[in-house]
Order: structure tokens, then sequence, then C-alpha cells
């Protein structure tokens, strides 16, 4: 029978609780260790991690909404040409938009921060010029998801400053409201 550091008699029995614990007590340094450098690790990388702040945004489905669009989906039936002309359908489209980022990316915002006024430039706080760039570094910071049962869509913007993220999130919709109030009118005529 093997006998020595490691090694657990398993010829038919099983470990019960009172022989883990005995493990345990018996190995408890080992446990410590690892534990502590863990811990240690662990508060080492919050301490270098930025601080990251999400504002949310939730917009109720306008018009008509399809109860039925979850099944409709799932045996490939569109229902697109069904859209209500009041419907919000298309604001995560239009969220996602060029002509909504480029206007976002085009404000400069005033923010109170640590008592603080700045004012964030997003060129400056992408640390690009280039629109594409900065096109791209606005949406890896913002997320528009739309729940499909109910229509409900989300709006996500994330920044290292609190207000800055509120005021993205306010500025994305401030610029839907002025699609639906000016362009999308115009659009239909």
């Amino acid at each position: 029978t093997p006998t020595g550091v490691g090694c657990i008699e398993r010829s038919g029995q099983h470990l019960t609780l009172l022989d883990l614990v005995r493990l345990v007590i018996r190995r408890w340094k080992p446990l410590v260790v690892v534990s502590c450098a863990a811990m240690l690790l662990m508060a080492v990388i919050m301490m270098f991690t930025p601080n990251s702040y999400i504002s949310t945004a939730s917009l109720l489905p306008s018009g008509k909404t399809d109860n039925m669009s979850a099944q409709k989906e799932a045996a490939g039936i569109s229902s697109a040409g069904t859209v209500d002309e009041n419907s919000s359908v298309l604001y995560p489209i239009v969220l996602k938009s060029r002509t909504i980022a480029d206007s976002v990316l085009g404000r400069q915002y005033q923010i109170d921060h640590e008592g603080k006024q700045l004012t964030i430039v997003p060129t400056a706080y992408f640390e690009t010029t280039n629109p594409d760039e900065l096109r791209q570094a606005l949406a890896d910071v913002t997320s528009v998801l739309i729940e499909k049962k109910t229509g409900d869509i989300h709006l996500e913007v994330e920044s290292k400053y609190p207000r800055l993220s509120q005021a993205l999130a306010q500025a994305y919709l401030d610029e839907l409201e002025d699609f639906n109030i000016n362009r999308r009118k115009s659009m239909a005529k």
C-alpha cells in the first residue's frame, strides 16, 4: 500500500467530511499561503485597473408591438413589411448609425468631476483625430441591445468619468429625438 505525502488510500473507501477536515488541518500552511497570494494579486490588479462607469438608458417600444415576433423569427417568417410607421423597431439601427455617431462625437461635454469643471472633447478623450477611429472608439464604449420579447431597447455607454457616460448617453437620446422629429419626417415627404 502506498504511503507518504499526498497519498490517500482509495481502495474502496470514500473520503468523509472528517477526513477532509483532518487533511485541511494537516496542510493549513500551503492553503493559507496560496489564499494570501491570490488576495494580494487581486489587490494589485484592482489598484492598477482604472475605474469604469456605465450609464444606461432604456427605451420602451412605441407603436404596435408584435407579440409573435420570436415565433415568426423561429419559423423563418419575416415581418419587415409590416412595420408601423410610428414603431421604434429602427431605433437600434439609428443609434448605431454613422450620422448619430458623428453628431455625438461633434459635441463638447461640460462635466463636473471631483468638484472641477472639465470640458471633454471626444478627439482628446479617445486620443485620435481620425474620423473612422473615433467612430470605432465610440462604438467600443457603446452598446445598443434590443429585447426580442418585449421590444425594449437598452443603450449603455461606458467611460472613465461617471458624468461623461451620462452625457454621452444623453447625447445619443437627444440625437435620436432630433432624428425622429426632424429627419424622419423629412425623409417621409
